[in-house]
């Protein structure tokens, strides 16, 4: 059994009748649902559909809207871009754990062990992510890095991608 906050493994301790996470150096009882973390080429196929549902949708919205200016071009294709995306994230990640990238794959968010996440930390999972996209995606790749495979935006909101 692997932790489900760290995702790294973990021993049972028959005398505690606990497991023991190697990473955390923590206790835990094991009766949450947990599961595997993710393999990263998963996550990153996830993701990359994830992003082209967000980017059609927001190219239709850019479509569909009647014509108005806030600045530069970029600028109103970046601010609807994000607009989409952030309640796209929090909606599937609060209620099923999984966005239609995830479910494909077969890959879950997870907070402790279990989905779905609580509403505040979906949201606070979406815009540590979206801080990281603005800063050349480091939190994102810092995933590809680490043997929890854990971004910036899981560390800080304490969430594991997991095998469903």
């Amino acid at each position: 059994m692997n932790c489900p906050r760290c995702g790294q493994p973990a021993k049972y301790m028959e005398q505690q009748g606990t497991y023991f996470c190697v990473g955390c150096k923590e206790f835990f009882d094991g009766t949450k649902p947990s599961g595997d973390v993710a393999p990263m080429k998963r996550r990153t196929a996830a993701f990359l559909v994830d992003m082209l549902v967000v980017m059609a949708v927001t190219f239709g919205l850019l479509l569909a809207l009647p014509r108005f200016s806030i600045g530069p071009l970029i600028n109103t294709v970046t601010l609807t871009f994000f607009s989409v995306m952030g309640p796209y994230f929090v909606i599937f990640h609060s209620h099923s754990g999984q966005t239609p990238g995830k479910q494909l794959f077969h890959l879950r968010v997870a907070i402790d062990g279990a989905s779905p996440l609580p509403v505040d930390i979906s949201v606070l999972r979406y815009l540590l992510k979206a801080i990281s996209m603005v800063l050349l995606c480091l939190g994102l790749l810092w995933a590809f890095f680490n043997s929890s495979h854990r971004g910036w935006h899981d560390r800080f909101a304490e969430t594991i991608v997991l095998e469903a």
